[in-house]
């Protein structure tokens, strides 16, 4: 599914994609027309705007860097190129966020983005969404014609995106957004030297600080084994389930693993896991996310917490998460953005690991639980 949207609300259209074919259908064509004329033009307003930017991109600090990209680097550094230059063209620039499914983190990431690059002087910006549905066929066609694009930027939330445009070789540049192991997902052979035309941000915070935090605020929740359910395909759920597993073993604390292929099969994999287990461990996972409501409900009848991995799955009613904000992703990739447009290859800008971690806490779901709540100002409550 595409959604085109333009930095005016009164600009907005509306476009969808056929799965099938990946080819846009328009709800109303004679605005779809006019909107796609509108967005053809590219760059952005000033060149008051432009220093304001170059001033964003000194301050960010990530200018350094090296190493090989995996084309040849030509193509991506004439597209950045393209776009710097015209800058003071007034014309509007392109950029498109990729995501393999529509969900209120993904959300706030994408509001961050835009944010910052507006307060850096970005306001004349055309975006579109392109989202697979959590189809990775779909996805793979989304990135496949996303490569004769005439994108300004390439924003891809989360793994499975990031992976589809990367394989997909675009020259385009490239951020990814809030990707918890780029290396181990083959997005990078390093942060420092990204070498395959994208560079972007971690999100990555230690499984073991989410349960320490968790069992801190409901003590019983330990004395159980820890359930951990995760989507058996997702790669981002990889990494902190075996660091869990890790801390688990060194501290002789007995755990159950449950996977899920998808999300009709969370209710029954979490109803499972409340059984035997004191608490229930979500990494960030768009699958599990996507029933984050049915698998706390599994939870709260056997009286075992969700402890989760974005402000999102608390909203929902997991008792806590300790997680980078969203927004805050969502801006410090606009800064890495803002560099490429900018003139500079992905492989001159290393990719960040985002620290800015929040603690969220779901009163509702503490209610329901009999768990208080400590009087800390660092805590945000849902």
């Amino acid at each position: 599914m595409k959604t085109s949207t333009n930095s005016n609300p009164m600009n907005d259209a509306r476009v969808s994609s056929n799965p099938m074919n990946g080819a846009p259908v328009s709800s109303n064509s004679m605005f779809a027309s006019a909107s796609k004329a509108c967005m053809s033009r590219r760059a952005f307003a000033t060149s008051a705007a432009g220093a304001a930017v170059a001033a964003v991109a000194l301050l960010s600090g990530c200018g350094g860097g090296g190493g090989s990209t995996q084309n040849s680097g030509s193509e991506a550094s004439s597209s950045a190129s393209s776009a710097a230059s015209s800058t003071a063209s007034g014309d509007a620039l392109k950029i498109c966020f990729v995501e393999i499914v529509e969900n209120g983190a993904f959300t706030q990431m994408m509001e961050g983005f835009k944010e910052t690059m507006a307060d850096a002087g970005y306001t004349n910006v055309s975006y579109d969404v392109e989202n697979a549905q959590s189809d990775t066929d779909v996805m793979n066609q989304i990135a496949a014609r996303l490569k004769t694009s005439d994108y300004d930027l390439i924003a891809a939330i989360a793994t499975p995106s990031a992976q589809a445009c990367v394989n997909a070789e675009l020259e385009i540049p490239m951020v990814f957004i809030s990707v918890t192991d780029p290396v181990g997902a083959g997005l990078l052979s390093s942060f420092e030297t990204p070498d395959k035309n994208i560079t972007g941000t971690s999100d990555y915070v230690d499984a073991s600080e989410v349960y320490e935090y968790g069992i801190e605020l409901m003590p019983a929740a330990a004395e159980k084994p820890v359930g951990m359910l995760y989507c058996s395909a997702s790669d981002a759920a990889t990494d902190p389930i075996n660091s869990l597993k890790d801390y688990l073993d060194g501290k002789g604390i007995s755990y159950v693993e449950r996977s899920v292929a998808n999300s009709s099969e969370v209710q029954q994999a979490a109803s499972m896991l409340s059984q035997s287990c004191g608490c229930i461990y979500v990494p960030q996972d768009t699958v599990i996310q996507d029933a984050m409501p049915a698998c706390v409900a599994a939870g709260l009848e056997t009286g075992v917490p969700v402890f989760g991995s974005d402000p999102v799955m608390v909203r929902d009613g997991a008792l806590v998460s300790i997680a980078c904000g969203n927004k805050a992703i969502g801006s410090r990739s606009a800064e890495l953005a803002i560099q490429l447009l900018e003139g500079a290859s992905a492989k001159e800008v290393p990719a960040l690991r985002v620290t800015d971690v929040e603690k969220h806490v779901s009163q509702s779901t503490a209610d329901a639980l009999g768990v208080e709540i400590p009087d800390d100002p660092s805590i945000v409550l849902e």
